[in-house]
């Protein structure tokens, strides 16, 4: 680590050592972040703790959404607030759909490929909303309740075959699908930003840890130290910057070695 902080105190104090040599080891450092940080994701199963937490969480959300009296009345066929919607049972029910219910098979899966399995499950469930009310309930909490009564007529046969043909219905199934779809296109969106800032933030936080290890290793200087603060703060934000583009070019590798 001496190399690592003579470099970085010539960034800070002199150019001794002149930018390139300064950039190169900010580089370095961020390639070692970038590595670390590959590997505790292909170790540890850190992508299906996080979307499932997020999933659950966003499952919750559409559980508030959905917990009012109308639409407690038509998709559980109950007089107004006797049952509520149930997460847990929304969510076994769309892993059982997804994945046939290994959970592991879908969480693991990055977001886009778990979205793309979750709509397909979905299209499933409009055929039949009247046997997966939680769903329904959840996923359309922002659909048209009147339209979720009519498709859930037609589904309990309230209807005749004549009239479940007829524009209204087809138009009622497009809305609640669009409503669907667009659910999880929020969700994907949301998911995916955040598990980007999660890692930008877990790269500053490890660039700034090796850089101030490199600090203390060489003169057993503390936070109190002026000029170790300003090189721990630079070095950490630019490598922490430049582990990104090293992960990036990696994954660009590795996709045309395929």
């Amino acid at each position: 680590m001496d190399p690592v902080y003579a470099v970085l105190q010539a960034g800070t104090s002199s150019l001794s050592f002149g930018f390139v040599d300064y950039l190169t080891t900010i580089s370095a450092i961020g390639v070692i972040t970038m590595a670390l940080i590959q590997t505790a994701k292909d170790m540890l199963p850190i992508r299906r703790w996080y979307q499932r937490r997020r999933f659950r969480a966003w499952l919750a959300d559409g559980v508030r959404e959905a917990a009012v009296p109308d639409r407690s009345a038509v998709l559980f066929g109950q007089p107004a607030g006797r049952q509520q919607p149930d997460a847990a049972a929304a969510e076994a029910r769309l892993v059982s759909l997804a994945t046939d219910g290994d959970a592991h098979a879908l969480y693991d899966l990055p977001i886009e490929q778990m979205c793309g399995q979750i709509n397909a499950a979905l299209q499933v469930v409009l055929e039949y909303p009247a046997d997966d009310p939680n769903l329904v309930a959840i996923v359309g909490s922002r659909a048209s309740a009147a339209d979720l009564a009519m498709l859930i007529g037609v589904a309990n046969g309230a209807m005749n075959s004549a009239t479940a043909r007829t524009p209204e219905v087809s138009a009622a199934k497009a809305r609640v699908m669009h409503q669907f779809q667009r659910a999880i296109d929020a969700f994907q969106i949301a998911v995916s930003y955040r598990w980007k800032m999660s890692l930008q933030i877990a790269s500053l936080v490890l660039c700034g840890l090796l850089t101030y290890a490199a600090l203390l290793l060489r003169f057993h200087v503390g936070t109190s130290y002026v000029g170790g603060v300003g090189a721990v703060v630079i070095g950490a934000v630019l490598a922490g910057f430049l582990a990104p583009v090293a992960r990036d070019l990696t994954a660009a590798v590795q996709g045309l070695r395929k």
